[in-house]
This record gives structure tokens, sequence and C-alpha cells, in this order.
């Protein structure tokens, strides 16, 4: 605010002409209207939202790759010779 005011001094400009960036820009008076939700949805916990993965029931099916997915689902597997250290064969 203070560079504005600087300006106003250097160009001479009266107090009443102020820069657009700090106009208040009039807002429009027609909106769109917001959807009401309805109470069947809005009621249900945020978990069945992801039920339709598990299928019917309640644990994952053996193949279920969705179920499969994740840190620590997988067996760890180290192999060396990568990077430094040892030579490769």
């Amino acid at each position: 605010y203070l560079s504005i005011e600087f300006l106003r001094g250097y160009l001479h400009l009266p107090p009443e002409i102020v820069p657009s960036t700090l106009k208040r820009q009039p807002r429009p008076e027609t909106s769109r209207p917001r959807p009401a939700a309805s109470k069947s949805e809005s009621s249900r916990p945020a978990e069945d939202r992801a039920g339709y993965r598990r299928g019917p029931g309640g644990p994952p099916a053996p193949g279920d790759k969705k179920a499969d997915i994740g840190p620590g689902t997988a067996d760890l597997e180290f192999r060396g010779g990568f990077g430094r250290g040892k030579a490769p064969q």
C-alpha cells in the first residue's frame, strides 16, 4: 500500500483514484442453485462407498486384486549386486 501512496504523490493523483486491483468486484446477483443432498445418501457412512470393491459379504476373496495392494501386502525380496559394492557377475 505504501507504493500506491508513493505513486499518487509522484504522479500528483487525487486520493479518489484507486487502482482497479484494489476495487471490490461486484458479485453476480444470479448464482447457480446448489443441489440439495438427499437424506438417504448423506446418512450412509463413508465405508459403504467403497463397499462395491469387496462385493457381497465381508472379507475379500482370495483373488481380489484391490485387497492385495498397499504397504505390507507383498513378501520382501532382497537381491544384492546392484549399485556400489559387489562386482557384477
